[in-house]
């Protein structure tokens, strides 16, 4: 008759005798929440990379109050059944992977099976779902990490979740969070970069029930570019060879952008933080910009699912290739080799009228600028820059004036 109180009372020793102690399961799901839920954006990235890894071809992506009220994402990929649905919820339950060797050859955004009870633990969740084929939807609802509650619904083919009252039972973390103009920038950040990533599915954005991004499906790279950030800057870029590992797009010599706001970089479909790869594109641009600017990059990295390991970040935003190799000379050389017919022309460009002995006379971007001595009325006459190949000097093009 002793046996059930006595393991109650070794249960709560376990937790709180002694200075060490194990956490209660409800603090370490919250720990764990925040390790993967930094904030609202993070958890929109997890729901949609979920909706990419479920086929998706339309992704509809609604928030409230910067995310934290409500984050609501809606695919029209191929749902789960109702004892699939019922079971995501759960701490590391995923359709991606089942032994450890799977983590070498990881095809799918997501593997770990974090996300859905993650961003439960610390919010109000509804997950409706339906497969082709089934009679009805059904409706998995979990509060803060209880247990999951399914009823049958009414919903299309495809998944919906909704995600409520973001951070409920972590003040701390919401005191952290920024603005709400700051948080739904973020969102929209993080939704115009997976856009990027997937110019084959179309992405739209209601942020407060109005329309931020509306990308429907694209062509190909170049064209969800223009969708994103303007056709002047899509029509401008430059191709990079794609018979390598590392395709896509940059920036002529021409345009360049006092941030990096326009670099954006996936390896096998997988958008990662641009942090470790801007080094190599400012190395690539190397004495080819004015001291400041930055390129446009949008690169693709293709490399083979077992040539690179995507379990080393919890939110999994970066990446490591085997056998510690580094994409830094390839990204460098892909680019380089898509600018060398632009720095050839350059360094071969018109000649100036008068051409003699160049002489200094003052700087253009940190530059010293020299000008032919048999140019005479100088306040006349308008210069039109041109950067030499390797860009010591600046050369000048006389053009009319009026």
């Amino acid at each position: 008759m002793r046996l059930f109180p006595r393991l109650i009372s070794e249960t709560q020793d376990l937790y709180s005798a002694g200075k060490v102690r194990v956490l209660p399961p409800e603090v370490a799901h919250r720990i764990a929440a925040g390790e993967v839920i930094e904030r609202p954006a993070s958890a929109v990235k997890e729901l949609v990379e979920n909706a990419l890894d479920a086929g998706a071809t339309r992704v509809e992506v609604e928030i409230e109050g910067g995310g934290v009220a409500l984050v609501r994402v809606r695919d029209d990929g191929s749902g789960m059944s109702p004892d699939d649905a019922e079971r995501a919820v759960g701490r590391h339950a995923t359709s991606k992977i089942s032994t450890a060797e799977d983590l070498a050859g990881v095809v799918s955004l997501g593997f770990r099976g974090e996300a859905l009870h993650a961003i439960s633990s610390v919010s109000s969740l509804a997950l409706t779902t339906r497969e082709a084929g089934a009679e009805h939807a059904t409706c998995v609802r979990v509060l803060a990490g209880s247990l999951p509650e399914p009823s049958p619904a009414a919903h299309p083919v495809g998944t919906t979740v909704e995600v409520r009252d973001l951070f409920m039972n972590l003040p701390v973390r919401r005191g952290f969070l920024g603005t709400v103009r700051a948080e739904t920038n973020a969102v929209a950040a993080v939704v115009e970069a997976l856009a990027l990533s997937r110019p084959e599915v179309g992405f739209f954005l209601k942020a407060d029930g109005r329309g931020l991004l509306a990308l429907p499906t694209s062509a190909d790279l170049r064209e969800r570019v223009a969708q994103v950030h303007g056709l002047s800057l899509a029509r401008s870029l430059v191709p990079l060879d794609d018979g390598g590992p590392v395709w896509g797009f940059v920036s002529p010599l021409s345009v360049s952008f006092p941030t990096r706001r326009y670099l954006h970089v996936a390896v096998n479909d997988r958008v990662v933080d641009t942090d470790s790869f801007a080094p190599a594109v400012a190395k690539a641009y190397a004495d080819l910009l004015p001291k400041g600017r930055h390129p446009a990059a949008f690169l693709r990295l293709e490399l083979g699912p077992g040539e690179v390991d995507v379990n080393v970040h919890p939110a999994k935003s970066a990446v490591r290739l085997r056998g510690g190799r580094s994409a830094y000379p390839l990204v460098v050389g892909a680019i380089r080799g898509a600018l060398a017919p632009e720095r050839e022309e350059g360094g071969m460009g018109p000649a100036v009228e008068g051409d003699g002995e160049l002489k200094p006379i003052g700087q253009f971007a940190g530059r010293c600028i020299r000008y032919s001595s048999q140019l005479t009325n100088l306040p006349e006459l308008r210069f039109r820059a041109l950067l030499a190949d390797g860009a010591r000097e600046v050369r000048f093009e006389r053009v009319a004036v009026g």
